[in-house]
């Protein structure tokens, strides 16, 4: 590398002239050196990693869950790739990150998935809304986050379908009602005395329960007849004998 150097002598400074160039053949080197390893040292290897996954829950469905199958949950107040959630809201709702230039493998059939930069990482987002976990939840599988303050919920892929139910037969049709028939009556007296006159009226309403009209006709029978009846003709009067007088003789 030094087959080049001269180092000329001077008589006064030569040994200063050859040190100058000695170091600055040495500054060469070393930067020539040290170039290649600071190149190697910033490029980053992306890898793709699972981040996030789809869990059957028994009370909401089929939900989003972090890779280690914590329910995962999106915040009202968030506007669309910007998260509102900082400090103490942070502590008790950890945002789900991943390191920042990897890639989050996607999940079949799911879209939306997605990142944005939160300081030196990346925080995961769906259909553009920022991601969180719940520190209530301190078991796989739990929820119970869902509706904390009416802003936080889970991310609901595919919500449970309630059974249909089947209905109980209709009872048998009743009858006609039976008819009701009003009767009122008004009567009114009114009387004039020596104490004076009054009327009065009342009204009655008794329901009259009917039966419902016979479907099946009465059987006819055929007339009778009877033969006239003779009356027998009444005996003639006999006539009474006349009664007399004390002698026994015609009175005339």
């Amino acid at each position: 590398m030094f087959g080049h150097l001269r180092m000329a002598r001077s008589p006064r400074n030569g040994k200063t002239r050859g040190r100058m160039v000695l170091v600055g053949g040495l500054a060469a080197g070393a930067v020539l050196v040290l170039s290649p390893l600071s190149a190697s040292a910033s490029t980053h290897k992306t890898k793709t990693v699972d981040e996030l996954a789809m869990v059957q829950n028994t009370a909401l469905g089929t939900i989003l869950t972090n890779s280690d199958g914590f329910t995962v949950y999106t915040f009202s107040q968030d506007k669309p790739n910007k998260s509102n959630c900082f400090g103490a809201c942070a502590k008790a709702w950890p945002p789900v990150l991943m390191p920042n230039g990897d890639k989050v493998k996607a999940l079949k059939g799911v879209k939306g998935i997605g990142t944005i930069h939160r300081g030196k990482e990346l925080q995961l987002t769906f259909d553009r809304k920022p991601l969180y976990r719940f520190a209530g939840d301190t078991a796989m599988g739990m929820a119970t986050g869902q509706g904390v303050e009416n802003a936080w919920f889970a991310v609901v892929l595919k919500a449970l379908t309630t059974p249909a139910t089947t209905a109980a037969p209709a009872p048998a049709a009743a009858g006609p009602p039976a008819a009701t028939t009003n009767h009122s009556s008004n009567s009114s007296s009114g009387g004039n005395g020596g104490s004076g006159g009054g009327g009065g009226s009342s009204s009655s309403n008794t329901p009259t329960p009917t039966s419902p009209p016979a479907t099946t006709p009465p059987p006819t029978s055929p007339p009778v007849t009877s033969p006239p009846v003779v009356q027998a003709p009444s005996p003639p009067a006999t006539p009474s004998p006349p009664s007399g007088g004390g002698g026994g003789g015609i009175a005339y």
